[in-house]
């Protein structure tokens, strides 16, 4: 997760006169992403990102009655939005106070109020009105704050239980509250500008990052890939139509066709989703990039690409751009609405397609698979979705020894088959995405005819320098959270 409120929080602090402070001051300013693997291993709690330590304001006083009265002012509570997935899913973040002494309850809530789209939301709550104010000893103050992400069904609507989890997780937020004292008026002047204003997206931040990734890629062919970001081309606003009933998602031109567009609810996409889609940035794809270009493949071009899992269009059009003829291979029906025909086809020397399916039980897709250079697949084939230790599979391959056959069939004689894991830390209850290991054991690999170079690698020090760069935190949250593997596979 991404944090960078206490640089910001302090500096506020520090510009803030004397008067000023004596009035308001912000008890916390937090920018973070919070994904569904965020909101899974939330501890002790799920759906909680825990304001504490170095992101609370640590000159907040011990007592809020005396000799400035913030128990009976007001709390100015400001939500930036600044990326959320579309479908227009109303949504929410509970704010609590943790105090040092409790009573009852234990602790008092308020909350953001509901949003459906990315923008500015501000409110002020009085604080002798919330939930459970009164269960707080104020003379003693607040140890931290609790955010909690929700649907707007209630009180136990924690967005990790929902069943289409897609339509609220990943998000990026920037919460900030200002105490206000009794009899005095909040002073916008405090919270600095939207975090959103300077900060790039969509094609903008693909191309920044990947110039802050290039000192860590020691392969021509992971220096190709971050190189291809400078070819992506602008992509224009488009709009989707989501389909309530089936839960699906239509074109401009489907939802044209409808007699009846009732149930239909209307999502912008912009440049970000384009790219990104509900998986994060395509520049993920360096690690296995580097992987390959370690194992001795020195380019992509003229080479035929299967990416099996790919989410979006982002990886395979840098592949492309690489000159691969690359193929993504996604079950998520979303995709063959984002993706217009304009989209795809020839680029270049390159060729860029997406087939949606499972494979390799579709026929049609199993019959494209073939000639490959390349077989790669990231976040998809871990044990704990094919194999899990506990509980029921989440992908379904058919036996290991036909999957592996068929693969190892489908691949040139020299051609390689990557499998690359990103996952959190495990918890005391099993989680699948946790379970990065390959599904297949090496003696599956190699009855099937492969020589395995390398079965569940450890890459996590790697990753993690990625996705601090990438701004999934800082190092010590990676060290935490983030985990790598992969399996390198090669046919004779």
């Amino acid at each position: 997760m991404r944090r960078l409120a206490p640089a910001a929080l302090l500096l506020g602090l520090a510009a803030m006169p004397a008067a000023a402070r004596a009035e308001q001051f912000v008890l916390f300013d937090v920018t973070f992403t919070y994904t569904k693997a965020d909101a899974d291993n939330a501890r002790p709690s799920k759906s909680h990102f825990y304001v504490k330590g170095d992101l609370i304001n640590k000159d907040r006083p011990r007592d809020w009655t005396a000799p400035v009265d913030y128990r009976n002012g007001t709390a100015h509570v400001r939500l930036e939005v600044l990326e959320k997935p579309p479908g227009g899913a109303p949504t929410t973040w509970t704010i609590c106070y943790i105090p040092n002494k409790g009573r009852s309850n234990g602790y008092g809530c308020m909350g953001t109020g509901v949003y459906r789209e990315a923008g500015i939301y501000e409110r002020d709550v009085a604080m002798t009105e919330f939930w459970e104010n009164r269960s707080i000893v104020w003379e003693e103050g607040i140890k931290q704050m609790d955010l909690v992400i929700k649907d707007d069904s209630g009180g136990q609507g924690h967005a990790h239980r929902r069943k289409d989890p897609e339509r609220y997780f990943p998000t990026k937020v920037r919460i900030t509250v200002v105490q206000v004292s009794a009899g005095s008026k909040y002073d916008p002047k405090q919270v600095p500008a939207p975090a959103s204003r300077d900060a790039p997206a969509g094609v903008a931040r693909i191309r920044e990052d990947a110039r802050a990734l290039a000192p860590l890629a020691s392969t021509d062919l992971a220096r190709a890939f971050l190189k291809a970001a400078d070819s992506l081309p602008a992509v224009a606003p488009r709009t989707l139509h989501f389909d309530q009933a089936s839960k699906s998602y239509l074109t401009d031109r489907e939802a044209g066709l409808r007699a009846d567009r009732a149930g239909l609810k209307v999502v912008p996409v912009d440049e970000s989703f384009f790219y990104n889609t509900r998986y994060g940035s395509p520049l993920a794809y360096a690690r296995p990039m580097e992987i390959l270009g370690r194992a001795g493949l020195a380019d992509l071009a003229g080479r035929k690409v299967a990416d099996l899992g790919c989410g979006g269009i982002g990886p395979i059009r840098l592949m492309a751009a690489m000159g691969a003829d690359a193929l993504g291979i996604d079950v998520d029906p979303t995709l063959a609405a984002l993706y217009g025909r304009d989209d795809l086809g020839r680029l270049g020397k390159g060729n860029v397609d997406i087939a949606i399916g499972r494979y390799p039980q579709d026929e049609a897709i199993r019959a494209r698979v073939s000639g490959l250079d390349v077989f790669l697949s990231k976040n998809t084939l871990k044990r704990g979705y094919v194999h899990p230790d506990r509980g029921k599979a989440f992908i379904d391959l058919g036996p290991d020894a036909a999957f592996l056959e068929g693969l190892r069939a489908a691949i040139k004689p020299g051609g390689y088959a990557l499998i690359y894991n990103l996952g959190p830390a495990p918890g005391k209850d099993y989680l699948p995405m946790a379970d990065i290991r390959c599904p297949f054991p090496r003696e599956a690999w190699e009855r099937a005819g492969f020589r395995v170079e390398a079965i569940d690698a450890d890459d996590s020090e790697a990753a993690r320098k990625m996705g601090v760069t990438l701004g999934w935190g800082d190092a010590a949250a990676m060290e935490k959270n983030i985990f790598a593997s992969y399996t390198l596979a090669r046919r004779p």
